[in-house]
């Protein structure tokens, strides 16, 4: 079980979602909470919740995608804390449904350089960090099940969420091999959680903008309503309260549907080792959770 009193954690995308869920509960348990987010208004509202629950909160503006921007993040925060023992370098985008032949140069360079430089500049940037500091260091990098498998109207972000999958496994794979200890490392693979992560397009930046980027929110489905049950969804204290858990176990791979996950890896295994029709999650999801409707 980890003891998170006085320990520090960074959470990138802290404003809101899982960022956020996992900000409040380990404040919760005594642990000093530095969230950042590209969003300031959010980013401030996250940081006044967390106050109103008596909880000290540190809200720094950060640009996953931009290097300097981690640089500035890094250097506000070693001027409060000595020490980080968690880096939750969960930021992430993803666009809405949008087919391979609809999607256009400037949805991957965003995708792309959200999900995977600005996972990889954390790996890089918190490595150097907690390898210089006298005690161990966990770097939490949050991926998906959609980067298990291919994943129709979703490419770009299960091709983006594969590359931090295998990011991730490549750091720790290689401090087993040069043995080396001060860094753990573990990646996160939610399936389907209460978050408005279907909304990052309405807050898209000017450099990456599309003539048709929406301009208003769709409200997300619920959990434990007929739209969110299709497709498993999750509430974010759920999917929060069973990453934390793996942490405690000392998990590489975390998972929030550990089932589901574990039909998608085998469906794909096979595929790939029988020849098959490579898998489509967009069809395998909808048909795992039908059929355990029906029981």
């Amino acid at each position: 079980m980890e003891n998170y009193k006085g320990k520090v954690a960074v959470i990138t995308g802290g404003a809101n979602g899982i960022g956020f869920g996992i900000a409040l509960a380990l404040a919760k348990k005594g642990c000093n909470i530095v969230i950042t987010d590209i969003n300031v208004k959010a980013g401030k509202i996250a940081e006044s919740k967390l106050n109103a629950e008596g909880i000290k909160a540190l809200f720094i503006e950060h640009d996953v995608s931009n290097e300097n921007s981690w640089d500035t993040a890094i250097e506000t925060i070693k001027k409060k804390f000595s020490e980080v023992n968690y880096l939750f370098n969960n930021a992430g985008i993803m666009l809405r449904a949008t087919p391979l032949a609809q999607l256009t140069v400037s949805d991957w360079r965003w995708i792309m350089d959200v999900n995977v430089w600005g996972a990889l500049f954390g790996l890089q940037k918190f490595t150097e960090l907690m390898e210089g500091q006298a005690v161990q260091g966990q770097i939490i990098t949050t991926a998906s099940t959609a980067g298990l498998a291919p994943f129709s109207n979703w490419a770009a972000y299960s091709v983006s969420k594969t590359a931090v999958i295998r990011l991730v496994e490549s750091y720790q794979a290689e401090a087993n091999l040069l043995k080396k200890d001060k860094v753990k490392y573990s990646v996160v693979m939610p399936a389907v959680v209460e978050t408005n992560i279907s909304n990052c397009e309405v807050n898209r930046p000017s450099e990456y903008a599309n003539s048709d980027t929406p301009a208003e929110e769709i409200p997300p489905s619920k959990a434990g309503t007929p739209e969110g049950d299709a497709m498993g969804k999750i509430t974010v204290e759920l999917a929060v309260e069973r990453i934390l858990k793996q942490i405690d176990y000392g998990n590489t791979y975390i998972y929030t549907h550990r089932n589901l996950t574990a039909s998608v890896i085998i469906e794909e295994t096979n595929a790939v080792l029988l020849n098959k029709a490579p898998v489509d999650q967009l069809v395998l999801d909808y048909t795992y959770y039908a059929k355990k409707l029906k029981r």
